[in-house]
Formats: structure tokens, C-alpha cells, sequence
């Protein structure tokens, strides 16, 4: 499910983030490279998130309960 919609949300906006990228860099491989670094980057923060808050929900438990 995750993956489907990062596919999705990459298919949609990768393009034009690369054009503007490359208009700033006048590169189109750094461009390229640096649209999918931001991408895997948010990407993993957007995964990592449910599984930090359960985290944080469980350790707030235990310093509440001593």
C-alpha cells in the first residue's frame, strides 16, 4: 500500500521538481540526483513515522507508569 502510493507521488510530481531543479543547477544529472535523494529522503521519514510514534507512545507509558 506504502509503496504504491510513493510510486504514485513520485510519478506525479518528479517531473516538474526536476525541471525546477535544473533551471537552478543548469545540470540535469545533479538535478536528477538531488530530486532523488529529497524523494528517498522524505520518503523514509514519511515510513519511519508511524513506527517512531508507536515508540514514543510506549516509552511515554513507561515513564508515566514509574
Amino acid at each position: 500500500m506504502i509503496n504504491d502510493e510513493l510510486t504514485q507521488v513520485h510519478t506525479e510530481h518528479n517531473g516538474w521538481f526536476k525541471q525546477r531543479l535544473y533551471r537552478r543547477l543548469g545540470s540535469s544529472a545533479q538535478a536528477a540526483d538531488l530530486a532523488q535523494d529529497t524523494f528517498l529522503r522524505d520518503a523514509l521519514l514519511d515510513g519511519l513515522k508511524p513506527m517512531l510514534l508507536s515508540v514514543l507512545t510506549r516509552a511515554l507509558g513507561v515513564f508515566y507508569r514509574h
